[in-house]
């Protein structure tokens, strides 16, 4: 929604610009990797449970066949958890930032190169206008001494030289 033609254009060359789907990839991945990181501290926590037959069916009790204990719980705690865990969590931030620069340096390298291509567009635009309007004098230069060559107020070396500088007009043109 901008109403300058150079930013329009960026846009579009942004958009359809094939190695931004890679770079967008990369901060998809990025982002998704620091999420797994965040919680991946839950996969150091165990805990078990272990309940015997006598615990669960009740029947089967009788005096001589008791197992104790009658309930085992387990809880794994490491301690490396708490280092562990934040310093992953940082790494994981940092290739999210990573990739979020190179995202940027992508759309500033685009950027650079549209607008410079627009702008060369201009300039060429430009010459090629003054290239024409001077193209146009030679012509009009030449058609006067035509006339007058015809009529006979030019000489030969008149037309030749009207005729060799208009032809060079056009060809820079």
């Amino acid at each position: 929604s901008t109403t300058d033609f150079g930013e329009r254009l960026v846009q579009i060359a942004w958009q359809n610009f094939p190695d931004n789907n890679s770079v967008k990839a990369d901060v998809e991945v990025a982002q998704l990797k620091l999420k797994n990181t965040r919680w991946s501290w839950l996969n150091q926590i165990s805990a078990t449970g272990n309940l015997n037959e006598i615990t669960l069916d009740q029947d089967l009790v009788d005096d001589n066949n008791l197992f104790f204990p009658r309930y085992n719980f387990n809880l794994s705690l490491p301690l490396g958890i708490f280092v562990n865990a934040s310093t992953n969590s940082k790494i994981a931030k940092k290739e999210l930032d990573k990739a979020d620069y190179a995202l940027k340096k992508q759309m500033l390298m685009i950027r650079e190169e549209v607008l410079k291509a627009y702008q060369d567009y201009l300039m060429y635009q430009d010459i090629y206008k003054i290239k024409n309007d001077l193209a146009e004098e030679e012509y009009s230069n030449f058609l006067t001494v035509e006339q007058n060559f015809q009529s006979g107020e030019a000489s030969l070396s008149e037309y030749k030289e009207a005729t060799k500088s208009y032809n060079l007009e056009l060809e820079n043109k």
